[in-house]
């Protein structure tokens, strides 16, 4: 792990000598824009703004019209840190003539030099960020979180890619993103980033239909950290996502705390250096994970707590399937309609038993073929199909909440298609 760290940490260095050599071509306001070879593109709304490479991006943001509500940027390196403003939506990756162009080319670079993008205080109006490369940010500064984004309430990223940026300091979350309650980040490729708690990720918000892959954590959490604050309006909450390759200490894939709510999600190929590999849940009060497919994933085979899931704290534990261990001990956890292999499921770690289970509901098979193809599918026939649960009562239990269930499942199909909901992330299209 602490290769890879030091690999995170030479390219965040690489892109500092970088921004030194070209720092004609930067948007500190240093570049006289002779860069761009054709007319420069202007709105006739001056509602919408365009931004060239070579331009002061950040000062132009910082200067904002009061009119102004949405900015276009081009292709090309914008050097500096950058700050939303409320009710403004940006958008990169235009073409020259700021017709949509394909793939992401907007690159945003902190070089080294504190976080990538920052919202500085919560928003009642949204501002959404999209289609943007945020990289180079690497921070040292005791509370201050993330490295990539620091998001709250109203602030939103969508189709970015947020890589090689990392938060060393201890006592910071998120290595790429910090997204706090009321923020959101959808369908963002989060990778190679590096922290403490939440090495891609550490989310009090929503996160949706994301790939987050190849981050590391010196603490819990290597992919995503989940941590719903301490009432029920700020939970954070992640589905549809595909979390795999990361690493850290405890939770290599996911950590989640306090409300937390995993769903509807892949996770697989994760490490832990401690202990469980895929999701680990602690810290207290309602952490739900429902509806997840946790494979592959692996951490010391001498540890106590060796698992694909270890759950122990209340909450709710139901409809997933894994390849290893799922090991509970809070008997306050809902416990229902889990798959994993024969022997494989332990409930007595310590004295907290789960109380409100059944065990007959769990499925349990001689090997993951028999009941997943090679797309996380369930196979036709097998005890996953239509073996999953859609309610459960929560009487007396005011801790643990059972989220709205999204109509589609992780590959962006119908959820259910049977008498009932598959068990895992995938469903079994009849």
């Amino acid at each position: 792990m602490k290769i890879k760290y030091l690999s995170i940490l030479l390219i965040v260095f690489a892109t500092v000598l970088s921004c030194k050599d070209n720092s004609e071509q930067n948007g500190s306001g240093s570049g006289d824009g002779s860069i761009v070879e054709e007319p420069l593109v202007v709105s006739d709304d001056p509602a919408v703004l365009f931004v060239h490479e070579g331009e002061d991006l950040a000062s132009i943001l910082e200067s904002l019209p009061e009119e102004v509500k949405e900015v276009r940027i081009g292709a090309g390196t914008f050097k500096g840190n950058f700050v939303m403003k409320e009710g403004v939506s940006v958008s990169g990756s235009w073409n020259r003539d700021f017709t949509d162009s394909k793939g992401i080319t907007t690159i945003l670079d902190a070089c080294g030099k504190g976080i990538v993008l920052t919202q500085k205080e919560p928003f009642t109006e949204t501002a959404v960020w999209k289609n943007l490369r945020l990289t180079g940010g690497y921070v040292t500064t005791a509370d201050t979180h993330g490295a990539g984004a620091w998001l709250k309430a109203g602030g939103s990223l969508e189709g970015c890619e947020v890589c090689y940026n990392i938060n060393i300091e201890d006592g910071n979350c998120g290595g790429g993103i910090y997204a706090d309650a009321g923020s959101s980040v959808i369908r963002c490729h989060i990778h190679d980033n590096g922290g403490n708690r939440g090495g891609g990720i550490f989310t009090k918000g929503t996160v949706s239909f994301c790939v987050v892959e190849k981050n590391m954590a010196n603490g819990k959490g290597g992919g995503i950290g989940v941590f719903g604050g301490n009432d029920t309006g700020s939970r954070g909450i992640v589905y549809n996502c595909l979390v795999k390759d990361n690493s850290g200490s405890e939770g290599g894939g996911i950590h989640v705390e306090r409300y937390g709510t995993v769903y509807n999600c892949l996770v697989t190929g994760n490490t832990a250096v401690r202990n469980v590999g895929g999701i680990q849940t602690n810290g207290s009060y309602g952490c739900n994970i429902i509806n997840c497919t946790v494979v592959d994933n692996t951490d010391p085979e001498e540890s106590e707590y060796s698992s694909a899931i270890c759950c122990s704290e209340h909450g709710v534990l139901m409809n997933n399937v894994t390849d290893g261990r799922i090991i509970v001990n809070n008997k306050y956890l809902f416990f229902f309609n889990n798959a994993c292999p024969n022997d494989m499921l332990l409930q007595n770690v310590s004295p907290w038993k789960a109380e409100r289970h059944s065990d007959s509901s769990h499925v349990y098979f001689s090997s993951l073929s028999s009941v997943l193809d090679g797309d996380y599918v369930p196979v036709t026939g097998s005890s996953l199909v239509d073996k999953g649960i859609e309610e459960i009562s929560v009487s007396g239990h005011e801790d643990g909440v059972v989220p709205d269930w999204t109509d589609k499942d992780y590959s962006g199909r119908a959820r259910r298609t049977g008498n009932a909901i598959d068990i895992g992330c995938n469903e079994l299209q009849l």
